[in-house]
């Protein structure tokens, strides 16, 4: 999905250089950092920071961590797995989503990361009324 992401960029990029983009602001629901974050040691994690560097030093970014209350994130695991499909949900199940281990291996890497600088907002989005 890394290039799926770097494809959304280049496109909106283009917009904005068409005048399409209001108020020249773009969303976008991850970072390269989250294959940082889940890549469970790989050296993929090193390679995704060298590219989130490249990504803040050509373009205007505000990167933002989401974090939830660990009863939230739970409901939420279990409610995508709930709603996978079964391939999807095998696939789930083989990485240990729902495993509160590696749930937490995810909370203490995000925090890192934060305490490293790479993020410049935090925002808790525990409640469902976000």
């Amino acid at each position: 999905w890394s290039s799926k992401l770097l494809e959304h960029m280049e496109k909106a990029q283009d917009a904005h250089a068409k005048g399409l983009i209001k108020d020249d602001l773009v969303f976008f629901d991850r970072s390269f950092l989250t294959p940082a974050i889940y890549a469970r040691g790989l050296p993929v994690a090193d390679f995704m920071n060298q590219v989130m560097d490249e990504v803040r030093a050509s373009y205007p970014i505000v990167t933002v961590m989401c974090e939830a209350d660990p009863y939230a994130t739970k409901l939420r695991v279990g409610g995508r797995l709930f709603d996978s499909k079964a391939d999807e949900k095998a696939v789930r199940e083989s990485l240990g989503e729902e495993d509160a281990t590696f749930q937490q291996e995810i909370v203490t890497r995000y925090e890192e990361m934060e305490k490293e600088g790479h993020f410049d907002l935090v925002l808790n989005t525990s409640s469902s009324k976000l």
